[in-house]
């Protein structure tokens, strides 16, 4: 268990201590995690076909609520731009959304398994669309089939039992970090709690056919759709720390839209206290996992945070997003950089520092 920083009282034995002393052991307990963790949220091109890419502030708010801050990764970054991102953050965030696979996402991939296997740490998060992207670029794009009817609604999750572990030699998993306490299980297992809004996903049966999939992940828990059908609702790694949520826990929250013009939700999620429960649960274990990571995020003019950004409110579907330009935005690592002005349909310029 990870202890506060201490505050000293300058009492008794501590008055013989030396300042020099004293600042030495505040470094020491005070090394043991990163706390300013960063975190790398990849943008996503909006279904509206504007030319831009997008961050749903949720996701933001989200890493916040656990004491992350975020930087945005373009959909269209380059091999070389991803680099050097990569140096500047202590963990990566695959957000839900609609878009096919960028031709970058190998790259990030390389990048976080060769860290992972190499002794360093570097945590992975995927949520919906972001958990079918892990799923892809380990097992192959074909992993992931279509024709699921759960979008737009709260399901409970199933657990796996003692004998669908010994039927799926293990990939199935009885032993969970993201649900560790029987109490958390019995509410998610028994309420409609988990906000899904998908048409993609994987079956158990094709995911433990997959020998790539069935030897990095293990399988946590499955939900079945409107139709009946089972599919893979929450992943974590073996050994790497890699997880993903076919559902959207940043939605509990952080997402109360309504339909145009009316008090009615937007989405079905539920805002009770279990669901933001679990919401805050996952962000405070995801974010535990990232302070993990020593990286240090010094390129602060070149990779601002995400809220320098422009945000927008009058958006279906979101509350609010971020505007991310594309990665032709940003100076080649070699070159000078400068700030850069974009002119939105509303006729306002924006300033996007670089």
């Amino acid at each position: 268990m990870m202890h506060p920083c201490p505050v000293l009282s300058p009492t008794g034995v501590l008055l013989r201590i030396t300042r020099a002393a004293f600042l030495l052991i505040w470094l020491v307990v005070c090394s043991a995690e990163n706390q300013s963790p960063v975190v790398g949220i990849l943008s996503l091109p909006p279904q509206s076909g504007k030319p831009y890419y997008y961050i749903a502030a949720s996701y933001v708010k989200w890493l916040e609520s656990a004491g992350a801050r975020s930087i945005p990764i373009a959909y269209d970054a380059t091999d070389e731009l991803l680099e050097e991102i990569f140096t500047q953050i202590n963990g990566l965030l695959l957000p839900g959304g609609s878009a096919g696979l960028p031709q970058n996402a190998k790259k990030i991939w390389e990048l976080v398994i060769e860290s992972n296997s190499r002794g360093g740490y570097f945590p992975v998060w995927g949520t919906c669309l972001g958990m079918e992207f892990m799923l892809m670029l380990v097992g192959g794009e074909s992993t992931i089939q279509s024709g699921f009817n759960a979008e737009n609604i709260s399901l409970p999750l199933i657990f796996p039992t003692e004998e669908d572990v010994m039927n799926s030699n293990g990939v199935f998993s009885i032993e969970s970090l993201l649900y560790p306490e029987i109490s958390q299980r019995q509410v998610l297992s028994s309420s409609n709690i988990t906000m899904n809004n998908h048409h993609k996903g994987v079956t158990p049966n094709d995911f433990i056919s997959e020998k790539k999939l069935a030897s990095l992940f293990k399988i946590t828990s499955t939900s079945i759709d409107r139709d009946g059908s089972p599919f893979v609702s929450t992943i974590e790694s073996f050994q790497m720390p890699l997880y993903g949520t076919q559902y959207h826990p940043e939605k509990h929250n952080f997402e109360h839209g309504l339909l145009p013009n009316t008090t009615l939700p937007y989405e079905a999620t539920n805002h009770s206290a279990d669901a933001v429960a679990l919401s805050i649960h996952l962000a405070f274990f995801f974010v535990g996992r990232v302070r993990k990571n020593t990286q240090r995020y010094d390129l602060v003019d070149r990779h601002p945070f995400v809220y320098q950004y422009e945000i927008k409110s009058d958006v279906i579907g979101f509350e609010q997003i971020y505007i991310i330009p594309s990665a032709q935005n940003w100076k080649n690592s070699t070159e000078n950089y400068n700030d850069v002005t974009t002119e939105h349909e509303n006729g306002a310029t924006y300033l996007l520092r670089r």
